[in-house]
């Protein structure tokens, strides 16, 4: 029986990575800053289920163990950065090509294809390294005891089977995308893990319905909670400390020149955030600066998310004639940063065909927004047609075009959507009620 040091619950929150590159690390890291910062009933650590550069936890309390740690698991990175670099090359590989985009039922076959295809070179080597990382947290639940283990993606499902044999009191867990986005291997998986999770989050409403089907049909046990996303920084929780003053103004375009200040009366300034790659619909959103463009509309287009500038979508811009209609601001990992991205557009776009629950669009609607997405359930929670954005088909370049033509010819619009947004984000998601509601499900 195991002997407490403390009367402080500790809990070990499992994410992707230690580095917010992603809206489940994000997620996980905003978690467990306010844990251990607000709460003094827990001790928080993060640990990162694929080993990196970054770390394999951060432990606040015990930093001489991380590092002991830390030092078992240079090979397992070497190895997992090879498997990596060799799924972003059959990844690359598979972009989408610039015929029939428009046509939806080619995009849907697209998808289908390039998810069948990634799904046929993790089943072998990659799926049995996510196998063995998982038996990696067993030094911590040895000397860390842990009374509650949250694990935010799919990939780690191991972890469950893991925690369950060392008896640990409480099994969370948040999957951070659509069931159907899960191969076939995954969601079989998954199915039969869920009988050992004691709570799992849904973030959206359409994931919770899926996953209590679920539970009903076999029996589980397990209690669906509807708990959306937390954001680190919003318009509401500035720190005194931090401002628009002073933050810089410096933007790369696609000819590497540097823009000093994007301010204009006339040019309408789109802000997205994403990973390159076909299920974020990157391609169509540049599709529709170019068309816009060429109807003389004055906009620009602000692509943050990735360090480095993808060689294909450059060659799209190159070919569309609109190098000097796009800009790429890199990636944001602080508050500042954040603030900076956030203060140089005029509109948020998420062209995704594919997503849960956005962390970028929830960002800006909280910074009072407005914001063009496709017609997605989880996106859909936060925008409201015609009230603080559009909703358009997924994969329509035309009509995501038309909503920058509305917006630059009713620009009273920006502001009355933008205040509709901040009010939307204020009265469903408030970042204390959040949190507020997750704590409660720690007891």
């Amino acid at each position: 029986m195991r002997t407490l040091k403390s009367k402080k619950k500790k809990i070990f929150i499992i994410t992707p990575s230690l580095s917010p590159c992603g809206g489940a690390e994000k997620i996980a890291l905003n978690y467990f800053h306010r844990l251990n910062m607000e709460d003094s009933n827990f001790d928080c650590l993060l640990f990162s289920c694929f080993p990196s550069v970054d770390g394999i936890s951060i432990d606040p309390n015990d930093i001489k163990f991380t590092s002991k740690i830390k030092q078992l698991y240079t090979n397992y990175y070497l190895l997992i950065d090879w498997i990596k670099k060799t799924k972003k090359k059959i990844k690359d590989q598979l972009k989408i090509t610039t015929v029939n985009r428009y046509d939806k039922n080619k995009i849907e076959v697209d998808y289908r294809n390039i998810k069948s295809n990634i799904e046929f070179n993790e089943s072998t080597t990659f799926k049995l390294l996510c196998y063995i990382k998982s038996f990696f947290i067993i030094p911590y639940l040895i000397f860390k005891q842990p009374h509650i283990i949250h694990i935010h993606t799919q990939h780690c499902l191991s972890f469950i089977t893991i925690s369950k044999i060392f008896k640990i009191k409480k099994i969370l867990l948040t999957i951070h995308c659509e069931l159907e986005r899960l191969d076939k291997h995954s969601k079989k998986r998954l199915i039969k893990i869920l009988k050992f999770v004691d709570i799992f989050y849904a973030v959206n409403s359409k994931i919770a319905k899926d996953i209590q089907e679920i539970i009903i049909q076999h029996g589980y046990k397990t209690t669906t909670v509807l708990l959306h996303n937390l954001i680190e920084l919003s318009s509401d929780n500035l720190p005194s400390s931090l401002n628009m003053n002073g933050i810089g103004n410096n933007l790369k375009n696609t000819t590497s020149t540097i823009i000093s200040s994007i301010s204009s009366t006339t040019t309408l300034y789109i802000g997205t955030v994403t990973k390159y790659g076909k299920v974020k619909g990157l391609i169509f959103l540049i599709d529709a600066i170019s068309i816009a463009v060429n109807n003389k509309i004055p906009v620009k287009l602000i692509i943050a998310g990735e360090e480095e500038q993808d060689n294909y979508f450059l060659s799209e811009i190159k070919r569309l004639n609109i190098r000097e209609n796009v800009f790429f601001f890199g990636k944001y990992n602080s508050q500042k940063e954040l603030l900076n991205f956030t203060s140089k557009y005029d509109v948020f776009c998420l062209p995704s065909l594919s997503e849960s629950f956005s962390i970028s669009l929830l960002e800006a609607i909280s910074f009072a927004k407005p914001a063009i997405i496709t017609d997605l359930l989880g996106p859909k929670e936060m925008v409201t047609n015609e009230y603080n954005g559009f909703i358009v088909p997924k994969g329509n370049a035309i009509e995501i075009a038309k909503k920058f033509e509305y917006f630059h010819r009713n620009r009273d619009s920006l502001v009355r959507m933008g205040e509709n947004a901040k009010q939307l984000y204020k009265k469903k998601f408030n970042n204390d009620e959040i949190f507020k509601q997750y704590k409660s499900t720690l007891f």
